[in-house]
């Protein structure tokens, strides 16, 4: 076919050909780009379990092997705010006890904390133990403690970080009422106990020491591991005893 002749005459007809040779093959279509996959949960990064080694503390009036509980960030890029989830077993108990000031204080469960986890940290978390006196304040008894994740949130770049805790705001005081006046000798004969109630955080607490006649006599330090208890004398001051009148300060150590 002379392909000069047939061109001549389309394009005298307002048409256009293209030769074989130079006619081009049309572009494929490009694939919708793929969407950006979502990252997973912040839930289902963060796991939180017993761990294989004991929690330190009082192996004296806190006796046994009390196993740390531990929380880890399996992401390897975003941190990420826990909401943890402590109950006792059996859930839901209460007991009253003393604030840092010694005023009435319901300790009331389940109680919740919050940690920020950095990428694959992993932190103790609570111990699976504590121990406190009981409704009648006679007996010094071990309470078993469960946590869970309760919420998880990641935190965005440039989020403030969580204000710092008051570390003398987790002190709290116990007492156990004692059958006679053999060690404690005021009308009311009971031991005092010391609490750090941080479930990740060891202590140093400085607490005011007073006489019987409610004066300062001594400042004294007790350092207390996470969900620890430590004797520290009556509860009111005799005449052989100092007695613990409230916290002065207190330091976290980690």
């Amino acid at each position: 076919m002379n392909w000069s002749v047939v061109t001549s005459c389309l394009v005298a007809a307002g048409l256009a050909l293209a030769s074989p040779a130079s006619a081009a093959k049309a572009p494929k279509a490009t694939k919708a780009a793929k969407a950006t996959k979502a990252p997973p949960a912040a839930s289902s990064v963060v796991t939180v379990g017993l761990g294989s080694d004991a929690c330190d503390g009082d192996k004296v009036f806190n006796p046994g092997i009390r196993s740390k509980i531990y929380a880890k960030n399996n992401s390897k890029t975003r941190s990420v705010l826990v909401n943890i989830k402590y109950d006792s077993n059996p859930g839901g108990l209460k007991f009253a006890i003393l604030d840092n000031n010694k005023a009435a204080y319901t300790e009331q469960y389940p109680l919740h904390h919050a940690f920020q986890l950095e990428p694959g940290e992993r932190k103790v978390v609570g111990c699976a133990t504590t121990f406190r006196t009981d409704s009648s304040g006679d007996a010094y008894m071990r309470v078993p403690i469960t946590a869970s994740l309760d919420t998880a949130a990641y935190v965005d770049a440039g989020q403030s970080a969580p204000p710092e805790e008051d570390a003398a705001s987790f002190g709290r005081f116990m007492t156990q009422a004692l059958p006679d006046r053999t060690v404690c000798l005021s009308k009311t004969p009971a031991y005092l106990y010391l609490a750090n109630t941080h479930p990740g955080r060891a202590i140093s607490f400085k607490v005011s020491m007073v006489d019987k006649k409610g004066r300062q006599a001594e400042e004294r330090t007790i350092d207390l591991p996470p969900m620890d208890n430590e004797r520290i004398g009556c509860s009111k001051a005799d005449n052989g005893n100092l007695a613990a009148d409230h916290i002065l300060s207190a330091t976290f150590l980690n």
